[in-house]
Formats: C-alpha cells, structure tokens, sequence
C-alpha cells in the first residue's frame, strides 16, 4: 500500500493507486477491459508513467498495435508519455 488521495475526504490515505481501462463498442456499449491496482511502493515499481505504457503495451498486445483510440486524463501530457506515444 502507498499514499493516496482520497478524493471524498480531500486528504491522504494508505490505499493502492488503479488504472482503469475502458472501451466504447460501435453500439455505445461501455465495457470495462482493466482494472490495474498497483503501488508504487511495491517491490519493482518505477513509476506512474510506467504502469501506464504496461497496461497501454498489454492493450497493443490483446488488440493489436494502433487499434483503437487512447483518452488519458490528468497527467497524459507529461513529455515522458508523449515522447513513448510518438516512438
């Protein structure tokens, strides 16, 4: 477990970081395809960016390279992901 905000109360707590991915079929379906707990204090772990390109490389894996369209919330913009986007 590792320092997390928690959202409701406005403070930190002890809890897990999670990714979660989504995907929006022709038919305006929404189905959930991950849900990625994780800490960043765990044994191994880099960093937020690198959880990111995992669960994206897994994506690529499953789906196929450039299939599909990735919206990233906050912190998607950070040149460490853009720079790995563009290779």
């Amino acid at each position: 477990m590792a320092l997390v905000r928690d959202g409701d109360k406005g403070c930190l707590v002890n809890g897990y970081w999670c990714m979660e991915v989504y995907a929006r079929d022709k038919d305006g379906i929404i189905w959930p395809l991950i849900i990625w707990p994780y800490s960043l204090e765990a044994e191994g772990q880099i960093s937020e960016n690198d959880q990111i390109l995992k669960v994206l490389s897994l994506l690529d894996e499953y789906f196929g390279q450039g299939f599909g369209i990735y919206v990233i919330d906050r912190g998607g913009d950070r040149i460490n992901l853009i720079e790995a986007f563009l290779s």
